[in-house]
């Protein structure tokens, strides 16, 4: 996240100046939801960063661009799966529309990118099956992605217009509009084409998927914010143009807005979740579960915030939020109820809270609780083997 920001920070300068670098600045620092991930130390941030690093080496003219990015797309693979066809897509039709006179004298260049893609992606796939199984490859190859990339164009919601208004403070959500529009009379540069496609296109694919998630978002939010600084340039372009020697009073006035927008949202929406550590007391509870655990026992998490829980007990770990349903790495909860009458599964984790009320809700289990720091609990399993 912070390669992030001081990247577009600077690009933004660069291209269009100090008074655009503070508004892509203030854009991406102050977006609630990139911020929020950010803090919680999540994956989305990696991925994010791949997919910017994508964008600036597709502008760039480096010798070794096409071996670049090759890397770059497995490791965005290995990070979100399905998200690699966001930025792999976008290189296709840039390639066709900008290179199209080079496709043929590239064609060495583009099988090099697609080898290291596979080499990249394939060598670890090749040692998760090695630890997991034909099981653990069928999930990843084709069911990791949750669901997101189905697209049903009968289907479209607000839902992420929605995000995309608030997550950029409100009133700059009207900014990126305006710096979109400015982008569309320029798309037949190269450099403007994918910030348009890069800011624009994931977030209308995401309107018309099956999944309503804000953090699906993210890898835009750094092109939103180029977007951002982009408009506040062009506006103050025209303002010099149109007020000359008087110039300097809207200009002001237009960063003053811009700085108290941004003011308020610092104290309202970034401030509280500065203090977050719900991810570190999920390190801290998976790294006790390993020490109680056996090498062989299953670990359930009582919502769908699994993947910390994977990386630190070293366990087979399944989730079961209240809505899931069995497939994957979800297991519903009827079936954990099952599961757990059978001592097939001994071990749950989840906050105080979910543990409690998960107790409450099936009185005929028994569990020991295990109070591992402020939020995290791990219940064992203590009911009584005749119930079998």
């Amino acid at each position: 996240a912070f390669i992030i920001i001081v990247w577009v920070t600077l690009y933004s300068y660069r291209r269009w100046g100090y008074i655009a670098s503070l508004f892509t600045f203030s854009a991406i620092t102050l977006n609630n939801i990139f911020i929020w991930r950010s803090r919680s130390g999540n994956l989305d941030l990696l991925a994010s960063l791949f997919v910017v690093i994508s964008f600036f080496l597709l502008i760039s003219r480096y010798k070794y661009k096409y071996l670049l990015l090759g890397f770059v797309f497995g490791l965005l693979y290995l990070s979100k799966a399905s998200l690699v066809f966001f930025p792999l897509s976008i290189t296709v039709l840039h390639e066709m529309i900008f290179k199209r006179r080079e496709i043929k004298r590239n064609i060495p260049k583009y099988l090099k990118c697609l080898a290291v893609f596979i080499l990249t992606a394939g060598v670890w796939l090749v040692f998760g099956y090695i630890q997991g199984g034909k099981e653990f490859l069928t999930y990843y190859l084709f069911q990791s992605d949750q669901g997101v990339s189905s697209i049903n164009i009968f289907n479209f919601k607000m839902d992420y217009l929605n995000f995309t208004y608030y997550s950029l403070q409100r009133r700059f959500y009207y900014l990126f509009i305006v710096g979109i529009v400015f982008i569309l009379l320029k798309l037949k540069k190269n450099e403007f084409f994918l910030l348009f496609l890069y800011s624009a296109s994931l977030l209308v694919l995401l309107s018309f998927t099956k999944k309503s998630n804000n953090w699906y978002l993210i890898p835009s939010m750094p092109f939103f914010a180029l977007v951002i600084g982009f408009a506040a340039s062009r506006i103050v372009s025209m303002l010099k143009k149109y007020f000359r020697k008087f110039a300097i009073i809207p200009v002001l006035m237009f960063i003053l807005v811009g700085f108290y927008i941004s003011y308020r949202t610092l104290t309202i929406n970034i401030f509280p979740i500065l203090s977050t550590f719900s991810t570190h007391d999920q390190a801290q509870s998976a790294k006790m579960t390993e020490k109680l655990t056996k090498s062989n026992d299953i670990i359930v998490r009582l919502d769908h915030l699994y993947p910390a829980t994977i990386y630190y007990s070293n366990r087979k770990t399944l989730a079961s939020p209240i809505d899931s349903a069995t497939k994957g790495v979800f297991i519903s909860r009827d079936e954990l109820k099952k599961k757990l009458l059978k001592h097939e599964i001994n071990w749950l984790v989840g906050t105080g809270e979910q543990i409690n009320q998960y107790a409450k809700d099936n009185k005929d289990l028994k569990f020991e609780q295990i109070k591992t720091n402020g939020s995290e609990v791990i219940a064992r399993n203590d009911t009584p083997l005749t119930l079998r």
